[in-house]
C-alpha cells in the first residue's frame, strides 16, 4: 500500500503523483497513527494487489528493494564500485545486496 493520504483534488494528486501534494499525510507521521497495527482502513485505490506467487515477506520487501535499485541506478553502481551504506536497515541491506550485484 502507499504510504500517503493525499487529498485527490490538486493537479499532481488526479495525475497519479500524489507524492508532490502539499497536503499529503504518511502514515506514521503526526497526525496519523496505526501503521503498526494488524489492520488499516486505506483506499484501494492506494492499494496494491499481490501476485498469488509472491509471498507476503515478498511483498513487504518490493519498497525496501525499489529503493536499493534506485540508489544504485543513479548512482551508477556496479559489482566493483566502492560504496560506503551507513545503517543496517532493511533499505540499507537491500542497497548493499544491490550494489553487489
Amino acid at each position: 500500500m502507499e504510504p500517503g493520504i493525499s487529498c485527490c483534488h490538486f493537479l499532481y494528486c488526479e495525475g497519479g503523483s500524489y507524492n508532490l501534494c502539499p497536503d499529503t499525510k504518511f502514515f506514521a507521521t503526526p497526525p496519523i497513527h496505526g501503521s503498526l497495527a494488524n489492520q488499516v482502513a486505506h483506499s484501494a485505490d492506494l492499494c496494491f494487489k499481490l501476485p498469488d506467487n509472491m509471498s507476503l515477506e515478498e511483498g513487504a520487501m518490493c519498497e525496501p528493494l525499489s529503493v536499493g535499485v534506485h540508489v544504485c541506478h543513479r548512482a551508477n553502481v556496479n559489482a566493483e564500485t566502492n560504496v560506503l551504506i551507513l545503517g543496517a536497515s532493511p533499505i540499507g541491506l537491500v542497497t548493499m545486496l544491490t550494489a553487489r550485484a
